[in-house]
């Protein structure tokens, strides 16, 4: 059940941010098709800082934002001044701009300056980001990690090893093997599907570790294109890691991203 917790977080999350920027394009949408079209003028640049830690540099860094603020009158000659949605590191206006504007004929406070990054850009962004959490927490475990095996769970522990080193990870392990054997087949659809047979060349020491790993069939490409067979024969011998799950040592994940750099290196 742990293993499930971290893709019910990423499916969670991704629901929540997906229909929040959905309710929020549809909002927009709204103003779009209804609202009334006014010409405003910016009359300030506020400015937004926020502080957050650099975990590269390890050190707090501070950002800046500007916001336009702009003022409009509607249709009965009301002035109403309002901010922007979306902040940028530079002011996308000067002060004494005219930029178009919609509003709500009803609800002028209901307003929003009719530009792509201000009008559309958070709801977009938004979206997008619960997509893609979604399509991490549902899909791709589903499917694999994209490079090998039926690897789900530990999918999510990869990050947490250090890159060209063994180690442990909660029930997690990353060993140093070498490929000892290359098989290559065809599907259906004549795409190049290979299997790599791994033998531990550093093991951990632990007892009842396994020493041998058998990845599933899939496919490899380099540059969009499959792997060419006669390539295949330089891989082994070559030292790659494989992460596992020392509960179920059959979930495993064979890295091969450095064997794949290489080669696109070549192409």
């Amino acid at each position: 059940m742990r293993e499930k917790i971290p893709l019910l977080v990423f499916i969670g999350l991704g629901l929540v941010m997906l229909i929040g920027g959905l309710s929020w394009a549809s909002k927009r949408w709204d103003l779009w098709s209804h609202g009334v079209e006014a010409q405003a003028q910016v009359i300030e640049n506020q400015v937004s800082t926020s502080t957050s830690y650099n975990s590269k540099t390890k050190r707090n860094e501070t950002s800046t934002s500007y916001y336009p603020i702009v003022k409009f009158e509607d249709s009965s000659g009301a002035s109403h001044t309002f901010k922007g949605s979306t902040g940028s590191s530079s002011p996308d206006f000067s002060v004494g701009d005219k930029v178009p504007v919609l509003y709500m004929a009803g609800d002028p406070s209901n307003a929003q300056i009719k530009v792509f990054t201000q009008f559309w850009l958070g709801p977009v962004v938004i979206s997008a980001m619960g997509l893609i959490f979604f399509a991490i927490g549902f899909i791709i475990p589903r499917f694999g990690s994209g490079i090998d095996s039926a690897f789900k769970g530990s999918f999510f522990a990869q990050s947490n090893f250090k890159p060209g080193q063994g180690g442990s990870f909660g029930q997690y392990r990353k060993v140093e093997t070498l490929i000892t054997k290359v098989t290559s087949t065809r599907n259906e659809k004549q795409k190049l599907l290979i299997s790599l047979q791994c033998k531990v060349s550093r093991p951990l020491n632990e007892e009842r570790a396994p020493q041998n790993f058998v990845s599933a069939p899939m496919g490899y490409q380099v540059n969009g294109v499959d792997l060419n067979e006669n390539e295949l024969a330089t891989w082994q011998g070559k030292k790659v890691f494989v992460i596992y799950d020392s509960k179920n040592p059959a979930d495993f994940n064979v890295e091969i991203f450095e064997l794949i750099d290489s080669l696109k290196k070549v192409a």
